[in-house]
């Protein structure tokens, strides 16, 4: 006997004449029906008979409710005779000819060429030939490699950035993210979906949102493009394992993994049991990446990071306990400083603080802090906090494996007065705010500013003073373009820096930014080399963009020029006021 309900294990050589039979006696008259396709270890392995079989079953009719019908489809299998659909024989349905459990109908059919036998069908209710197929594809998946897919999905969002993976997979509007707010992937046999969610104090989850989902197998794939899916588990573990940077995201994976693939109470002791243990601790051993010392966990906004905050982690390197600090980014902009300025800043630092240092970028760095030290009870933390996260730290004080360290008020330094200072141009006072051995020239080429020839930072205000509308059509670029965000752009106002690059503009898929030379050039015709690039940089966020897509003649190439022609003379259109020379 297998299973709960009393029905027995099928031969493998059964199964398609049994399945034949169902569909005919059973699907093939019941209303919408469509097709019915096994999934699961039939496809997955050669194993010479099975405990049940799982059939994804599409029915394509009225009902647009899915549970409601389920209970229509249980009800028309409790109206059969015995001799089609027989009652169950054990288990808390005893007597019954159906069981429901999610989308699963259970009921169990008589086994072709053993008329006393009968197996246990697991009906799955689709209402698309999609979401049939994502179904099939998901469950023909060794539970390992489901296990892996499903913890990769939650952590990838740590690994990546964002919004290209929000581009590849083509999910637009994306909410903005308050200060207590993640995104989340989840992965299921029920779809790929994004989440929204949101966190109270002590980062408790108040609530999650669903924003985007799919039922398509292809944004799987998609998801997951920079990861070797073809192999068996064992190797996608060690893929994995290589390409994982974030400690963080190596803990979601195992926890996602051990609690998706259990030991049921039938299967320790057996071959099933022992194989599933050795996975688990096979996924432990590789992911688990003890450090040799305390790791200093460093969280904060820095919009821009100073010298301050960089002598705090010189202090945390110099130490012989630590063997690695991790500055955690936040993701959010803050003063008009974005994170991918702070993070080119603290790239600059890093070339001085050696290679114990590390940038994690994460949208709630102190969660970061808690959630990392709470996950990993065997590895010791040094959990460093300045004046606003102390009391956020509070529940930490009695955790065994974190040492609290109170980096104070960084020197009396502010990243506030920094701000202020570039904005105002004084390349005097940003050098206070510096370590020792930066210069104001290579901290503005991190910012993404230029110098002019004495030596002073271009920002802003002196765009708008010789190109009034650059923001106006930089805006009509992106709604032509459907760009959902715009790369980072540096305007240099050098003369020699064009005749030396032999171009007057270019694009950077490396650091998806864009730079302009702009001495002695007439607005309009800045703008033009502007929209070329731009359009580059859509045919990168789209994967398109090839080390060949630049040279003369490329198909990339010309659709650039010719896109940029159009949006040029569109722009002119509205805006006539462009060609006049100041």
């Amino acid at each position: 006997m297998s299973g709960s309900i009393g029905a027995s294990r099928i031969p493998r050589t059964a199964v398609e004449n049994t399945l034949k039979t169902y569909v005919d006696k059973v699907l093939n008259k019941f209303p919408g029906f469509k097709t019915a396709k096994i999934s699961g270890s039939y496809n997955t392995s050669v194993k010479p008979d099975h405990g049940d079989l799982d059939l994804v079953i599409y029915i394509d009719g009225d009902e647009t409710d899915k549970k409601v019908l389920k209970q229509k489809f249980a009800s028309y299998l409790n109206s059969q005779s015995d001799d089609i659909i027989p009652p169950f024989i054990a288990g808390r349905h005893i007597g019954k000819k159906s069981a429901g459990t999610g989308d699963i109908v259970i009921t169990q059919f008589p086994i072709e060429g053993y008329p006393d036998l009968t197996v246990q069908i697991d009906n799955m209710i689709v209402m698309s030939e999609q979401e049939s197929e994502y179904r099939k594809s998901f469950l023909d998946l060794p539970a390992e490699k489901q296990g892996l897919l499903v913890g990769l999905a939650k952590a990838i969002l740590l690994e990546e950035d964002p919004q290209d993976i929000f581009s590849r997979l083509g999910i637009t509007n994306i909410p903005n993210l308050d200060d207590n707010q993640e995104f989340e992937f989840n992965l299921s046999n029920k779809g790929l979906t994004l989440r929204l969610v949101t966190l109270g104090d002590n980062f408790k989850e108040l609530g999650r949102n669903d924003i985007w989902d799919s039922f398509d197998w292809n944004d799987v794939l998609n998801l997951f493009k920079n990861f070797k899916l073809d192999g068996n588990w064992e190797e996608l573990l060690d893929d994995i394992k290589s390409k994982l940077t974030n400690p963080r995201s190596k803990n979601r994976v195992k926890g996602v993994f051990k609690s998706l693939v259990v030991i049921n109470a039938g299967e320790a002791g057996t071959p099933k049991g022992d194989n599933k243990l050795a996975a688990i601790d096979k996924v432990n051993m590789l992911l688990e990446g003890l450090a040799t010392g305390k790791i200093a966990l460093f969280p904060g906004a820095f919009k821009p990071p100073h010298k301050g905050h960089f002598n705090v982690v010189q202090q945390l390197v110099d130490r012989s306990d630590v063997s690695e600090v991790q500055i955690i980014v936040s993701t959010k902009d803050r003063g008009g400083v974005n994170a991918e300025q702070s993070l080119a800043i603290w790239q600059l630092y890093l070339n001085k603080l050696g290679p114990k240092a590390k940038l994690v970028p994460y949208n709630i760095p102190v969660k970061y802090v808690i959630d990392t030290i709470k996950e990993n009870p065997d590895q010791e933390y040094v959990a460093v906090f300045g004046k606003e996260e102390g009391a956020r730290y509070s529940k930490l004080d009695n955790e065994a494996n974190a040492e609290i360290y109170d980096a104070g008020s960084f020197e009396g330094i502010s990243a506030t007065d920094l701000r202020d200072a570039i904005q105002a141009r004084n390349v005097k006072q940003i050098a206070k705010f510096l370590p020792a051995g930066i210069s104001t020239r290579q901290f503005f080429d991190a910012y993404g500013s230029t110098y002019n020839n004495n030596e002073e930072p271009m920002h802003e205000s002196l765009h708008k003073q010789q190109f009034p509308l650059l923001k106006e059509f930089v805006g009509y670029c992106k709604e032509y373009l459907k760009l959902r965000s715009l790369p980072p752009l540096k305007m240099s106002y050098n003369p020699t820096t064009a005749e030396s690059r032999r171009s007057f503009g270019g694009y950077d898929p490396n650091n998806k930014s864009i730079e302009l030379s702009v001495a002695n050039r007439h607005q309009a015709d800045v703008f033009r080399t502007l929209a070329h690039e731009l359009v580059h940089f859509k045919q990168d966020i789209q994967n398109r963009l090839t080390p060949e897509s630049g040279k003369t003649g490329h198909t990339h190439e010309n659709e650039a020029n010719a896109a940029a022609a159009i949006m040029m003379r569109n722009f002119a259109q509205m805006r006539p006021e462009m060609f006049i020379v100041k």
